[in-house]
Parts: structure tokens; sequence; C-alpha cells
């Protein structure tokens, strides 16, 4: 077991619940956490390092202890709920008096599940993509190199709004950060969580409910709206698969590569929409956009013609001729 010292930060991973006893005969009552962290050393260039403990609370004596445990011991404990020999009366003293808190605050939680994540991004980015939902990573990223891309180029990711649905089973935390990313988090216990990256890659039943009730112009809104969620996301994989026709492709961008190298150079690297003019003639409908850079790092704007064509199951397709896309000069 490594020395606890010159620790600089310490999160919590996970945290397991194993034992409330009310012992009428002995008017005791214990509670006892189990947990897994993440602890930084500042000594060693922020090397972080996995850290388990037990948190014994002692209800009558309105005391506690935290007993450092092996990892081994860690697993055990998840499997096995007898936790007999650690439940014994605690000594008061002036350091381990059980206080009562306020609960922490909702905006408190979602801060902590947005920090804990972007520790594990710069941990170990293996592990962070097993945090993904099962579904979601397979259709999102496919690979794991795919995803070392996506993170590979993630900044200022600072709390910027949230919301916290709770849910029969789990609780879901949606974060979203300066730049409209969003983290998806779904607890089932604290720090216990899969998590979802974007709120388009699996159709949610609220998006289906309004694109159902929707008018035709603004169904192409919407679609509109998840291409530019998409680029800000730099999900070229998913643009090029699933939006574009084979023909488009085989015209306009014969690889991967070369859309995104387009879109890398003709696109803000976070792009807001401006809807300007839109046209129905019959199957195919047509919108001008405007998309502005969210930063506001530059004053111009790209004016793009897009050319949509809709299909069941919510899906779409999607083209623009990239010859007449225009870049504004800044202001």
């Amino acid at each position: 077991m490594s020395e606890y010292n010159n620790i600089a930060e310490w999160n919590i991973k996970e945290d397991y619940v194993k034992n409330v006893m009310d012992n009428q005969e002995n008017n005791i009552n214990y509670r006892i956490d189990i947990i897994k962290g993440i602890l930084t050393k500042t000594n060693e260039n922020n090397f972080y390092e996995d850290a388990f403990f037990m948190i014994i609370e002692d209800w009558n004596n309105s005391s506690y202890c935290i007993l450092p445990i092996s990892e081994e011991e860690y697993e055990n404990l998840k499997q096995n709920s007898n936790t007999a020999k650690y439940e014994k009366s605690i000594q008061q003293n002036e350091y381990n008096q059980l206080q009562k808190i306020s609960t922490f605050s909702d905006y408190t939680i979602c801060i902590k599940y947005l920090t804990d994540y972007k520790k594990q991004i710069q941990k170990d980015y293996m592990q962070a993509y097993e945090l993904l939902d099962s579904e979601y990573k397979q259709k999102r990223f496919k690979t794991i190199e795919n995803y070392k891309e996506y993170i590979d180029q993630m900044d200022n990711i600072v709390l910027d709004k949230y919301q916290v649905n709770i849910n029969e089973g789990y609780t879901e935390y949606i974060c979203i950060d300066k730049n409209e990313n969003y983290y998806i988090f779904k607890a089932t216990n604290p720090l216990e969580y899969t998590l979802i990256l974007d709120t388009y890659t699996i159709t949610s039943d609220t998006f289906k409910q309004a694109y159902n009730k929707a008018e035709i112009v603004e169904k192409a809104q919407m679609n509109i709206d998840k291409f530019v969620k998409m680029l800000n996301a730099r999900d070229y994989i998913n643009i090029y698969e699933n939006l574009f026709t084979d023909g488009y492709k085989q015209n306009n961008f014969p690889s991967l590569e070369e859309f995104k190298n387009f879109a890398s150079e003709k696109f803000f690297k976070y792009n807001t929409i401006n809807f300007m003019e839109f046209g129905n003639q019959g199957e195919i409908l047509t919108y001008r956009i405007e998309l502005l850079d969210k930063t506001g790092k530059n004053g111009g704007s790209v004016i793009v013609d897009i050319v949509m064509q809709l299909e069941d199951d919510y899906n779409f397709k999607l083209s623009f001729d990239k010859n007449v896309l225009e870049l504004a000069p800044e202001q």
C-alpha cells in the first residue's frame, strides 16, 4: 500500500454503502462505506494512483474512523456484505466527531461528476473510454482511436449549464460546458456512472415526440441543428457515413480524410446557426444558413446552402455545394 503523503488532490471514484445495522439489543447503529478514489501526488509530476478506504460511522457515539484497505479487501467487500468484524464502538475524540452538513446542491454534484471525468481522461483515456454507455460507445466512436482523437481536441471543459433528472434506479446529471459540449452521467451510485457525450447519437423519446409534432420547416431546422452539433463534436465519421449519400461523397469528398480537411478549414471549431431562407421542393428541402464562431474569436461568418431529404425513423440525408460555400470577411 502506498504512503499517503504529498497528496495534492483526492477524488472519489466509487462509493458503496455496505452496511447500515440497527441492533436494538445493543443500541448500536453503524454505516460502513467502502470507497475507491484517485489521488494526485505532487512530488511525482501529478502522478495518479488508485487508493482504497473504509469509513465506519458509529451513530450511537456520533463518531467515525477511516481505515486504509487494500484493493483485494475492497473487491472482496463489494461482493460480500459481511462486515461484522468492522462493527465495533468507536471512541469519540476531538478529530472524529460526526457533524451534520447541508445536502450538496445539484450544481456542486454536477461539478463533482465533471471533475471526475476530467481526471479519468488525464489519468487513463482507455479507462475513461470504458465509462461510456456501451450502445452509445459503439455508435459514436466505434474504436478507442476515434475516442482518443475526440478527447485530444477538447478544451474549456468548464460547467456552464446543468440539469438533474431523478429516475427509478438512477439519477441523470446533464452537464454542458462553455462550448456546449454535453456530458450526460447516468449514476446508479455516487460516482458510479455510465456516460454519453452528446444528445444526437441515440435518439431520445423527447426528440421523437418533438419531431413528430414539428412542421416541415421545423424538422429541417432540427436536422441541421444535429448536423452542426456533429461538426462541433468533430464527429466527421458519422456525418460522412450517415448523412452523405454515396453519390455526393463520390462527387465531392471521395475519402473521409478529404471531408475532415475541408470541414476543419471551412467551418469554425464551435459553430452557432442563424437560419436564413427555407425552400420546399416536394421531397427536397433547401435551407440557407449562416454559421458564426461561437467563441467570438472570428467576426466573420460562413454561408451554407443546405439540401436535405427526409427519411424514415428520424433519418435524413444532407448535402451542400462546397464550391459556393462562402466565408464572410472578418469585421
